[in-house]
């Protein structure tokens, strides 16, 4: 009788690959859309349908929430001045005008006040309608300014956007000469916890998870851009030291138990 042979069946199995080694994770600001930023955009697209029609109108919440980001980077994107109060401004109306005088193009402003609103309108009116926009940032600081920008807006067609903490609200609804020439204001929130994670990502790919980034966005100062920003610093050395790219909830704690105690 013949003996059946089993035939062995021969696995061949792929290769083992060798992990990659750990690249490590690198911090690079980055932009990222809010809904701040849409209502911001909205207000501006309102702006330049009433093109030539003098205004005031101001963008006003607490700090740290993308306001002079925001409307620096649209002023630069077409061109409009953007200035930045200093806080001697505050008792004279002229180095305020002189710096509007060199955003629209004067070199060597005289320093005389009435010259330069003179000269301000004068130049405004020969911009576009739409090229009449001025940011005004930390408009809040000069709140004795605001009759003088008023006229401005009057005279030349223009529409000064005025940027401020929390009081901005309160100084323009106290004063019903300003309040009739608004649109009502555009309130800057806290930024969301999606826009944490999206952070995270483009700034340093750095993966983080939901309930960490809620865990982040509910902490003092949560939704301020300057903390998320140190944050997510902080959580890209964090993750290069455990070779992660990976932010759970208990590494998100980790550096905000490092954080003195405080909030708003």
């Amino acid at each position: 009788m013949a003996t059946e042979k089993s035939s062995a069946v021969t696995q061949i199995r792929p290769e083992a690959k060798a992990p990659e080694p750990w690249k490590c994770l690198k911090f690079a600001p980055a932009w990222v859309e809010t809904r701040n930023e849409q209502e911001f955009l909205a207000r501006m697209e309102t702006i330049a349908q009433m093109a030539g029609k003098g205004c005031l109108d101001y963008i006003w919440g607490p700090a740290g929430e993308g306001k002079t980001d925001t409307s620096a980077i649209h002023a630069a994107a077409h061109r409009l001045p953007h200035i930045r109060v200093r806080e001697d401004w505050k008792n004279s109306t002229l180095p305020f005008l002189m710096r509007l005088c060199r955003e629209l193009g004067q070199e060597t402003p005289q320093r005389n006040r009435s010259r330069c609103i003179d000269w301000a309108i004068e130049h405004l009116l020969q911009r576009p309608a739409k090229q009449r926009v001025v940011f005004i940032d930390e408009a809040d600081r000069i709140p004795k300014h605001l009759d003088l920008m008023r006229d401005l807006a009057d005279l030349s067609g223009a529409a000064f956007i005025l940027i401020g903490e929390l009081k901005m609200d309160e100084v323009m609804r106290a004063n019903s000469r300003l309040w009739s020439r608004s649109l009502g204001g555009v309130r800057f929130e806290a930024v969301e916890a999606q826009a944490i994670m999206n952070y995270g990502w483009k700034s340093a790919e750095l993966k983080i998870e939901p309930a960490a980034a809620l865990l982040l966005n509910q902490a003092p100062y949560g939704g301020d851009w300057r903390m998320i920003r140190n944050r997510t610093v902080k959580l890209v050395s964090l993750a290069n030291a455990k070779k992660t790219s990976r932010i759970t909830e208990d590494l998100a704690r980790l550096i905000l138990d490092e954080e003195p105690a405080g909030g708003r």
